[in-house]
């Protein structure tokens, strides 16, 4: 990336959590930062935040789902800078627990919208700013270990996590070469406010489902890690162009147990059947 210039980096769901730990990481690396959120007043209060940090900030209102609300983001940028060096996709939200059976299409639908098709519009909304930098740009997509280890009730969210990940391995074929890097995060507990957003991003139906959740990880989000490491993590990957970031090593021998259990079955093929011949009449 070029040092000459002030570079810039547009960060979704950069209002708290994740998104904000990277948006500090990538400030104190000299980036200005558009804070992209749907919560207008907390992207605001963010903003005010990294300001008093000597971090450049602006804060935008952006519901990640919305096509035309990408383009005007993309207008946005393309008034403030010549290109976009750093796009950080972290918006992101996760459902109530329900099983299957119990859950509803409307939840199912905004948890893939949020998730997934806003990783694809905001992608491809900001390619042309990002091929601008004469430096080379940057893509990081925030998954989770979910995409690597689903669970029952995570239905919804886990599938979208794991179509970032395929997303994500697609766009980095797909930019090879062309001076764009490409990472996909994949942590497991973080510090983070994901149930309260999530919640006000949903039915309101889901409120008390949403809080029953939140009670029941409560002590695995408070020993989470800090965001702010994380996001340096993120942003060493960027500068060594790493593709897969993790952020839990521990639970390496899960992921082996289940990538094992696929191998083996790999190796159990499919086998020929004769068809038994018809019974001859006499």
């Amino acid at each position: 990336m070029n040092a000459e210039r002030k570079r810039l980096a547009l960060i979704t769901g950069a209002a708290s959590g994740i998104g904000y730990g990277i948006a500090r990481a990538a400030g104190r690396e000299g980036f200005r930062i558009v804070l992209a959120d749907i919560d207008e007043s907390a992207s605001e209060r963010a903003a005010a935040s990294l300001g008093a940090e000597g971090i450049e900030a602006r804060p935008l209102r952006l519901d990640v789902g919305s096509d035309a609300a990408w383009q005007q983001a993309s207008e946005l940028v393309e008034s403030q800078a010549a290109g976009l060096d750093l796009l950080v996709n972290n918006a992101g939200i996760t459902g109530t627990g329900r099983p299957v059976a119990e859950l509803e299409a409307a939840e199912w639908r905004r948890i893939i919208e949020v998730n997934l098709t806003g990783l694809f519009l905001g992608t491809r909304t900001m390619l042309p700013l990002l091929r601008k930098p004469a430096g080379g740009a940057h893509i990081v997509n925030t998954a989770s270990m979910g995409a690597l280890l689903p669970y029952a009730g995570g239905a919804s969210y886990t599938a979208s996590k794991a179509g970032m990940l395929a997303f994500s391995e697609c766009l980095r074929q797909e930019l090879q070469g062309s001076g764009i890097g490409v990472s996909v995060l994949l942590p497991a507990q973080v510090r983070t406010r994901l149930f309260d957003t999530s919640a006000g991003a949903l039915d309101p139906d889901t409120g008390d489902a949403m809080s029953r959740r939140a009670a029941q990880v409560a002590s695995l989000q408070r020993d989470g890690l800090d965001p702010l490491v994380v996001g340096e993590r993120v942003m060493r990957a960027v500068r060594e162009r790493e593709f897969y970031v993790f952020t839990h090593p521990e639970l390496e021998p899960i992921v082996t147990q289940r990538f094992s259990a696929m191998l083996t079955a790999m190796r159990d093929p499919p086998r020929s059947v004769v068809s038994p011949q018809a019974p001859t009449s006499s």
